[in-house]
């Protein structure tokens, strides 16, 4: 609740033209009563998550089933998915999809266990392309922090999709059949990365599928901005400030300065984290 309610507060911060856009966070019912605090938020609605019966290893078949949920409840034409570990920091325009766009991606950080585009897919990645109806790739993405070329295999801190795409039905059904496979999970999805990671191989394969190439908007480098690896980043991929990011991300709770790993605030952007996430915050 506290790492939402951050995000919100950075959204109508430092969002510019899109800093009241309406803001939907969706709470398992365990969590209900802490994440009521969040109603309290300029234009925020808190949405109570359908029941999700997936095994453990899944972590985020929530946010499989509260995309869907949302894709069949709103009706405006671009939905934009948001962790709750994410800050904006500078107006998020390219969220803004237009008539050019129907989707904004980040590729993934580091390879982990996308599929090389010099080697032939694995039997995981064969596996979700049926599942998803596709027989190959028909163009590569590059990692952010490794540089690897690989089959299409994106990032899902924060991205952007047209509703009516219907993507995000989809992804909900291949990934929940996937799930419940037992010759897939016995043969191909036995280790726990691939487990943690399914969510995001089933949405890469569909986008590769429902979304026309010239379509998709590959994100540039200062969305999705890692902190917790900005010190591992190689040369030439660390931002200098983070005055410089549009939307970074984290794991585990926000500490200011710990969480930016050493990369300078300036400003305005450091007396908001001086603020909100210091000794003093509330």
């Amino acid at each position: 609740a506290r790492s939402a309610r951050l995000m919100v507060d950075s959204l109508r911060s430092f969002g510019g033209d899109y800093q009241n856009s309406p803001v939907w966070v969706f709470a398992a019912r365990q969590t209900e009563r802490e994440a009521r605090r969040l109603d309290s938020l300029h234009d925020t609605r808190m949405i109570l998550l359908d029941d999700v019966e997936s095994p453990a290893a899944y972590l985020f078949a929530r946010k499989v089933h509260a995309c869907a949920q949302a894709e069949a409840l709103a009706e405006c034409e671009t939905l934009v998915w948001l962790n709750p570990e994410c800050l904006i920091l500078a107006p998020p325009q390219y969220f803004d999809l237009g008539a050019e766009f129907a989707a904004a991606f980040r590729p993934v950080h580091h390879t982990n266990i996308g599929s090389p585009l010099n080697q032939p897919p694995d039997v995981f990645w064969q596996g979700i392309y049926r599942a998803a109806g596709v027989t190959e790739a028909s163009y590569a993405v590059e990692t952010f922090a490794d540089r690897q070329l690989i089959r299409p295999y994106f990032n899902t801190h924060c991205f952007a999709v047209k509703r009516s795409l219907g993507l995000f039905t989809a992804w909900q059904d291949r990934f929940d059949r996937l799930v419940v496979d037992e010759q897939f999970q016995a043969s191909a999805c036995q280790d726990i990365r691939r487990k943690v990671f399914l969510h995001q191989a089933v949405l890469s394969a569909l986008v590769m599928k429902m979304v026309d190439q010239k379509k998709l908007h590959i994100l540039p480098e200062t969305y999705s901005y890692p902190l917790h690896m900005h010190h591992l980043l190689p040369a030439g991929k660390q931002a200098e400030r983070i005055n410089e990011l549009v939307c970074a991300v984290y794991e585990d709770e926000f500490r200011y300065p710990e969480t930016l790993n050493g990369l300078p605030a300036q400003g305005r952007l450091e007396n908001w984290f001086r603020t909100h996430t210091g000794e003093n915050s509330a």
